[in-house]
């Protein structure tokens, strides 16, 4: 006869959803379950029955309770492991105000705008191109974007979460970024559009993320710097991206970047390359000339590859 093996607490559950072989009445550290990786990078803590992990910062996606271990574990929302870990709703805890990353979520209504940017136009950017991504000219003394041509950011899921904008007029800001708590650390411009892709470019910028955009190449994200956070590798990484492509502008920050730190980070857990190489210039500075005939053919190349 066999004989049925009860769960009785919520850490055996989820750590037999995780694969992990301990009962939660102790605190340990093992291999992450999420990431793999070397060591013991996993740590639980019994006393809150939460968890993370050191070396990739998984805990960060999903949240780091049981909840979160069992979301990140499977790839499942956060309310079917809540589901499948038999959990009662405690109260009504509604954060409609912010997403995931803890970036607040912002009325549409504020860039429902005649899309057009003489600005960007100006830099040589296709009235089309500025309609897609919902580029605008603020012009009202009292918003915080006056006198700058904006840039709506939104996170995976469309909503908005932020603008960024640039000086038209003379000021020591060139870009800024509204709100003030926007988490830049947590957030890939154009990941809304492009989740679906198995290789993604990387690059500096929105404007970039255009350029590439007008010459047919649709799938580039910006990650609003010269860093990628262990966030944002994670969020990559949950949208099932395979291979990255560097593209990052060739100065000096962009250069130590590639070289000190982002390739680093993603060699092991994506199939990467750099094409930095082939730039002369900002990407958003580039010719399309140049990119189609230069650029875009070694991204198509690296895409096809098995």
């Amino acid at each position: 006869m066999i004989t049925a093996v009860i769960l009785t607490t919520p850490s055996e559950n989820a750590f037999s959803i995780a694969g992990i072989n301990e009962d939660g009445e102790r605190s340990f550290r093992c291999q992450c379950p999420v990431h793999g990786g070397n060591g013991n990078s996993f740590a639980y803590y019994s006393n809150t029955r939460s968890w993370k992990c050191w070396s990739n910062c998984c805990h960060e996606l999903n949240g780091g309770d049981l909840i979160g271990l069992v979301s990140s574990c499977t790839g499942c929302s956060r309310e079917e492991a809540r589901q499948r870990l038999n959990l009662p709703i405690i109260g009504k805890r509604v954060r409609k105000s912010t997403n995931e990353t803890g970036n607040k979520k912002l009325d549409k209504a504020i860039i429902e705008k005649d899309y057009a940017s003489p600005y960007f136009e100006g830099r040589g950017f296709k009235p089309e191109t500025i309609k897609y991504f919902m580029s605008f000219e603020c012009s009202d003394p009292k918003q915080q974007m006056y006198n700058r041509a904006v840039i709506p950011i939104f996170d995976e899921e469309n909503n908005l979460i932020g603008l960024t904008g640039r000086t038209t007029k003379f000021s020591i800001i060139k870009w800024f970024h509204w709100p003030m708590g926007l988490k830049k650390s947590k957030v890939l411009y154009n990941l809304n559009n492009v989740k679906d892709a198995d290789t993604v470019i990387l690059v500096e910028g929105p404007l970039d993320v255009w350029k590439l955009y007008e010459c047919g190449i649709t799938n580039a994200v910006a990650i609003l710097g010269t860093e990628i956070s262990n966030f944002q590798i994670l969020m990559l990484k949950k949208y099932g991206i395979k291979k990255v492509i560097l593209m990052l502008d060739p100065d000096a920050a962009g250069k130590k970047a590639t070289l000190n730190g982002i390739t680093n980070k993603l060699v092991g857990i994506f199939k990467t390359y750099s094409l930095r190489h082939l730039l002369s210039k900002d990407i958003g500075e580039t010719s399309h000339y140049e990119i189609i005939t230069k650029i875009k053919p070694e991204i198509l190349k690296i895409c096809t590859q098995l």
